[in-house]
């Protein structure tokens, strides 16, 4: 990926992605809150997240439900 998407910093990429299994809640909530403290952390004024709803609703706090493809304002 890192040489077809050389503008992308895939650092934090889990390589072995295609061996997921279904995640608990808890390691979902871990996974975002490791995500929100990395992009803390960041430089960046504007980021954009792209993501499956699951996470998003986790990581935005809500049970509603997500658009899909639809541009999310959030401040963390």
């Amino acid at each position: 990926l890192e040489k077809l998407y050389p503008c992308f910093d895939l650092t934090n990429i889990n390589e072995e992605a295609d061996d997921i299994q279904k995640e608990t809640i808890e390691e979902l909530r871990e996974r975002v809150n490791k995500s929100k403290n990395i992009i803390k952390k960041m430089n960046e004024k504007n980021i954009a997240l792209v993501c499956h709803s699951s996470f998003l609703k986790e990581f935005l706090q809500t049970d509603k439900k997500i658009p899909h493809c639809e541009p999310i304002l959030f401040e963390l």
